[in-house]
């Protein structure tokens, strides 16, 4: 059920959609996403956007008594320029004060209340896309995605304008509307499995063991003498990409380097 004096999200390209619209989500929740926007599926909201919906004015509250700035135009829909009727955002708010607009444009600000396994840069990359068809919507300079996790203290994250970065979103948006148009899902659809009561039980090592045992087996092996070093480098890596601040993009170190990407999000590579 919509707001009252909200649009009609039917066939149209929303913020909360991005995720899907950039092609970052797997074929299958991207293929489910589109139906709902069609409105071949049923759209129901979850306890997670239940619960950020009631502690989102919570969360502003806040950041305005930490922060002293003001947050304007709470909840409006803004359309994107060049596709007024097909694509908009609704936005959580702009900073209104004058010490926080650039060139005379205002500040997005992006509400988030987050799990506390989230990661800043998991953050970034899914939560980017919805505040960059936000700032591309209203104009301005850049966005803040602000993000409540626990009892921990509020988490900013900054998103900057980058137009090659908004020339590639505005293809994906006329992919996901050419989509619509033609009710055609944006992945093709996959041959469905088979119901769980006819999946099989294969023992590798029995005597009707499929061709593919011994290959399986030996990565099993590998799998089994590498668990402990995979999850070392996973978090080591975890742990070296949180110490970066997020206003740097490079850090170098000796043989390695870790690098920000347009989105924001780093990256641990070998220093060639």
């Amino acid at each position: 059920m919509l707001k009252p004096g909200a649009r009609d999200h039917t066939g149209k390209v929303t913020g909360s959609l991005m995720w899907y619209v950039a092609g970052k989500a797997s074929p299958e929740a991207t293929n489910l996403a589109f139906y709902r926007c069609i409105g071949s599926e049923p759209y129901d909201d979850t306890y997670a956007m239940r619960l950020g919906s009631h502690v989102e004015p919570f969360l502003i509250s806040e950041y305005q008594r930490a922060t002293g700035l003001t947050i304007v135009r709470r909840q409006e829909e803004v359309p994107l320029p060049g596709l007024e009727e097909h694509c908009f955002a609704t936005i959580d708010g702009v900073i209104a004060d004058e010490v926080a607009w650039l060139d005379g444009q205002g500040v997005i600000t992006e509400f988030k209340f987050a799990g506390a396994h989230w990661t800043r840069e998991g953050l970034l990359d899914r939560y980017c896309d919805q505040v960059m068809l936000q700032m591309m919507c209203t104009g301005a300079a850049r966005g803040l995605l602000i993000v409540g996790q626990g009892t921990a203290e509020l988490l900013e994250l900054e998103v900057v304008r980058d137009k090659a970065y908004e020339a590639e979103l505005r293809e994906h948006i006329a992919h996901w509307l050419d989509c619509v148009r033609t009710l055609t899902p944006p992945h093709p659809e996959p041959i469905p499995l088979p119901p769980p009561t006819r999946w099989r039980t294969v023992d590798i090592f029995g005597d009707d063991a499929p061709n593919w045992a011994g290959e399986c087996h030996t990565h099993l092996q590998v799998y089994a003498l590498t668990k402990d070093a995979a999850a070392q480098h996973t978090d080591a890596g975890k742990a070296a990409r949180a110490l970066v601040p997020d206003d740097v993009g490079t850090v170098l170190a000796g043989d390695w380097r870790i690098n920000r990407n347009k989105r924001g999000v780093l990256t641990i590579n070998v220093n060639k």
